[in-house]
C-alpha cells in the first residue's frame, strides 16, 4: 500500500513539474486553429505585358504563343496523344459546385453575387474545342473553365483543383487565367484588353486545345495562342462567374448568364464568327 501511495505521489509531482515548466501539453486556447478545406479565392493578378513584338524582334519558331497578326496563321500543334476518339458531349450536365446557376433553356444565369462555378466529370474534355456565349458586365469575368482536375476528395476544394479559365474579363478584357492549387498560385497566363464591357451585348467564347496548346478566341478573332510547359492534364470543364467585391462594391455575378455551351472533339480553327 505504501509502495503504491509513493508512485503515485512521484507522478502527481512529475505531472505538476511538467506542467509548470510548459512541457505538459497545450491548452485548448494554445492549440492552432486549424484551416477549414474550401474555396481558395486567390488575388487576382496584375496582367503581363502582352504587346506584341517588334517585326524583326519576333521570334522565328512560334510553337509557344500564337498572335493574330497579318502575317500569322493559328498554328496546328502535332499531336502527341490519341485524340482519335471522338466523345458524345450531347447529354452533358453542369453540376453546381459554388454558388448556383439557374438554367433555362440552353441558358445558364448566375444568381449568387460572388462566384457561381458549376463543372461536368463526366464525358472527358481532354482536347477539341470549347465554347459559349455570355452576357456580361463591366465588373465581373465570365467564361468558361477547362482542364480542371477535381480536388482529392471530390467535392469543389480549390487547394486541391488544377484549372484553366478563359473569359471575358473585368474592364474588359481577353483573359487566359490558371489556378494551382496544390501551388497555391493563380497565373494571368495572357490578357488582351478589348475596351469597357457592353452589357446589352452577347460575347462569343471559344477555346480549342490540342496536346498542351490552347488558342483563345473572341467574336470569331484569334485573341492569342498559349502553351503551358506545365499542362494540368485534367479533362473536367464547366463554367463560372466571378465578381470583384473588393475593386468595386458595385461587383456582383448576379444576373449574368452564359449560354450555348458546346463541346467537341474537333478542332474548330475557323475565324468566322459562328
Amino acid at each position: 500500500m505504501k509502495t503504491r501511495k509513493l508512485t503515485a505521489a512521484v507522478l502527481s509531482a512529475l505531472c505538476c513539474a511538467l506542467a509548470f515548466t510548459g512541457c505538459g501539453g497545450t491548452t485548448d486556447s494554445e492549440r492552432p486553429e486549424l484551416s477549414e478545406p474550401g474555396i481558395v479565392t486567390p488575388e487576382r493578378p496584375t496582367p503581363p505585358d502582352v504587346t506584341p513584338p517588334e517585326e524583326d524582334k519576333k521570334p522565328l519558331d512560334r510553337t509557344d504563343i500564337y498572335i493574330d497578326d497579318a502575317d500569322d496563321k493559328p498554328i496546328l500543334p502535332p499531336a502527341s496523344f490519341d485524340d482519335s476518339e471522338k466523345y458524345d458531349y450531347s447529354n452533358v450536365t453542369y453540376t453546381n459546385r459554388l454558388g448556383s446557376f439557374e438554367k433555362n433553356g440552353e441558358t445558364y444565369k448566375a444568381m449568387i453575387p460572388t462566384a457561381d462555378i458549376a463543372l461536368h466529370y463526366g464525358v472527358p474534355f481532354a482536347y477539341g474545342t470549347i465554347s459559349c456565349t455570355v452576357r456580361s458586365n463591366n465588373l465581373v469575368d465570365t467564361g468558361l473553365i477547362f482542364g480542371a482536375t477535381p480536388a482529392p476528395d471530390g467535392a469543389f476544394n480549390e487547394s486541391g483543383m488544377v484549372y484553366y479559365f478563359y473569359f471575358l474579363g473585368m474592364g474588359g478584357s481577353a483573359y487566359l487565367g490558371k489556378w494551382d492549387g496544390p501551388k497555391n498560385k493563380w497565373s494571368a497566363l495572357v490578357v488582351k484588353q478589348l475596351g469597357a464591357v457592353n452589357a446589352n451585348k452577347d460575347y462569343e467564347l471559344k477555346v480549342v486545345l490540342k496536346g498542351n496548346y490552347m488558342v483563345c478566341y473572341m467574336d470569331g478573332e484569334i485573341m492569342f495562342g498559349f502553351k503551358d510547359e506545365d499542362f494540368s492534364g485534367g479533362t473536367g470543364f464547366g463554367l463560372r462567374v466571378t465578381a470583384h467585391p473588393d475593386v468595386n462594391p458595385q461587383s456582383s455575378a448576379v444576373g449574368v448568364t452564359i449560354s450555348d455551351m458546346t463541346v467537341t472533339s474537333e478542332y474548330d480553327y475557323r475565324t468566322d464568327k459562328q
